[in-house]
């Protein structure tokens, strides 16, 4: 594929991603925390097959800082897929690995900037520079983590040519 139709793709992947997330900060706090609730208790009953079994008490505890967990990780792994879909747009154009992850960064942290502001307007939800960090986060350890896979397959191929 020529860089020409990667930038076309990753671009429209971004806007896709940013939608999604649009989307999710859209909604107001009650809806939003109704879905989180679901999966949360889904992914809980899987990991967890006697939850059912515990008295109310501790299904409560456990469920509730379970839930703030998974809510956390989602505003991780938005981040970081964000960060992967800007850092491969950028790698489109002449600039170095390192300066495309920088850019990406920023460009993940002024979204999520602008997405915690946009909940301010939206009933029962709050921005939260707490989140912003931990959607910074999730495009740095993303980027890093992406980076680090990037080296260990090329060496591996380089192992393989010689």
């Amino acid at each position: 594929m020529n860089l020409k139709h990667q930038r076309i793709l990753f671009l429209s992947l971004i806007i896709l991603w940013v939608t999604v997330i649009y989307w999710f900060s859209n909604q107001q706090g009650d809806t939003s925390s109704a879905i989180s609730s679901s999966m949360s208790y889904r992914i809980l009953e899987l990991f967890y097959p006697n939850f059912q079994q515990l008295d109310l008490a501790n299904q409560m505890a456990i469920f509730d800082g379970f839930h703030i967990i998974v809510r956390k990780l989602a505003h991780f792994s938005e981040y970081a897929i964000l960060w992967f879909f800007s850092y491969r747009f950028l790698r489109t154009y002449p600039f170095n690995k390192g300066q495309c992850y920088v850019m990406a960064v920023i460009f993940c942290f002024g979204y999520a900037s602008l997405d915690e502001w946009h909940q301010s307007f939206i009933p029962e939800r709050s921005p939260s520079f707490k989140d912003v960090l931990i959607d910074t986060s999730g495009a740095l350890i993303g980027g890093f983590l992406h980076i680090s896979l990037e080296k260990i397959i090329k060496k591996k191929i380089q192992v393989f040519e010689i």
